[in-house]
């Protein structure tokens, strides 16, 4: 019996661990532009709001930060006391790291992350409640070349494998809170994917109508060689232009590989011009003439026929 009441006494004399407090926490997104493949990011601006019970300690929208996020603004929190409850909101300005696959450039599709995050109190001291019936987005928050297809306010946990110096852990290790706003994104730009092309499908006409220059005559050869260099290097040009506008790549594109395939197709004609050249040197025009003829229309039907099933690939 006096075991007993001993146990209980020193249950009631240790101190209670305090549980987290959870305010809800909604978003709103107004924005979303400079989409920038080129340096691997994008901006955003949203409206934040916080709703705790008044007399809290903690304010969630005083220490918010955004995960990798190259540049922050948050304005100052307008807060109001109402029916015993503090609503607090900001509207935030970010322009967020991301990596941009644009191999199906221009029916690639894309999910953008933006990752808030409390800087000073761990899920100890703080977990969010996510406010899904008022946070969204605006109809127009994307440009003309994008559509919105699916948006999603989520919560997790991040474990840093650090303690950040806080002497009351003893495991390097810290758990966080987090509030993860996903948006996801299709690309509608076929007008820029033809303009991006104009110049590399001409350089392939090109050489598909020097097939149309006899080599009986060593001008004529020259000028037949003189058209395929110059095709290919307007598509070699073409090429890194390209890299301006969807940015550079670590995998090929879909319009490097259509640049490629003109580059192969136009090297094959260079070595065709070779080959008839060298039947007529033999005395065989008729032979090299056919041979032309075939190869033009053969080029012109593959080339057509790889175009497709490369859309087509990028597409699905």
């Amino acid at each position: 019996m006096r075991a007993a009441w001993a146990m209980l006494l020193l249950a009631v004399a240790l101190p209670c661990a305090a549980a987290p407090e959870r305010p809800l926490i909604g978003v709103w997104v107004t924005d979303v532009y400079d989409l920038d493949a080129t340096n691997r990011s994008f901006s955003a601006k949203f409206w934040v709001w916080s709703v705790a019970p008044a007399g809290s300690k903690i304010k969630p929208l005083n220490t918010l930060s955004v995960i990798h996020a190259r540049q922050l603004t948050v304005s100052p929190p307008v807060t109001q006391a109402l029916s015993g409850q503090e609503w607090a909101q900001s509207q935030v300005t970010a322009v967020v790291r991301h990596h941009w696959n644009t191999r199906a450039f221009p029916f690639d599709r894309h999910t953008l992350q933006i990752v808030v995050e409390d800087s000073a109190y761990d899920d100890t001291a703080l977990e969010y409640v996510v406010d899904h019936k008022q946070s969204g987005i605006e109809p127009d928050a994307l440009g003309a070349n994008w559509q919105l297809t699916g948006f999603r306010v989520l919560l997790e946990k991040h474990t840093y494998p650090s303690t950040f110096g806080d002497p009351s852990l003893t495991e390097p290790r810290s758990r966080w809170h987090r509030m993860v706003v996903e948006m996801d994104l299709q690309r509608h730009a076929v007008e820029i994917f033809i303009k991006l092309l104009i110049g590399a499908y001409a350089a392939f006409l090109l050489a598909l109508l020097s097939f149309r220059i006899h080599t009986d005559q060593p001008t004529l050869f020259s000028a037949r060689l003189a058209l395929l260099v110059g095709s290919l290097f307007a598509t070699v040009v073409n090429l890194r232009s390209t890299e301006s506008v969807i940015g550079r790549s670590e995998v090929f594109t879909l319009v490097d590989k259509i640049h490629f395939a003109i580059a192969l197709y136009i090297i094959i004609a260079a070595l065709a011009a070779l080959a008839s050249r060298r039947e007529h040197d033999r005395e065989r025009p008729e032979r090299a003439l056919a041979r032309d003829r075939v190869l033009m229309v053969a080029f012109g039907v593959s080339f057509v026929a790889i175009n497709v099933g490369l859309i087509l690939s990028a597409m699905r």
